[in-house]
């Protein structure tokens, strides 16, 4: 698996922005076997741990601080690619006809914990 700048992802690329279960964090094994099956058929992936998680850093978890911490994640993105989308990324993970398209397709995808996060994010 190679890594792609975030910003040279072309139109019809697809980026999932995905957000982990309550166990551990995002490089629990299962879950790093699960990116690569998803970048050999295609899609880039961005992965991050809620504060508290991981290597994050050590505050007081609460639905709050998981919610913040996938909306900043999806913001961050979003705002790298206003220049292309305008005000309107598009976040069905379809493609969009070219003519109203100006970046990648993405999906916010949740596992377990983190399908709560994803559905209060977007």
């Amino acid at each position: 698996t190679t890594y792609t700048p975030i910003m040279q992802l072309k139109e019809d690329s697809t980026l999932i922005i995905y957000m982990h279960g309550n166990s551990l964090d995002r490089g629990l094994s299962y879950r790093v076997e699960l990116y690569k099956v998803l970048s050999k058929l295609g899609f880039y992936i961005i992965t991050f741990d809620y504060r508290s998680y991981g290597d994050s850093s050590p505050i007081e978890l609460s639905e709050k601080t998981v919610v913040d911490d996938g909306k900043t994640v999806l913001k961050w993105v979003t705002d790298l690619y206003k220049p292309r989308f305008g005000d309107a990324p598009n976040l069905s993970g379809f493609p969009q006809s070219s003519s109203t398209s100006a970046g990648p397709n993405i999906i916010v995808w949740g596992h377990s914990l983190g399908t709560a996060v994803a559905t209060r994010t977007v």
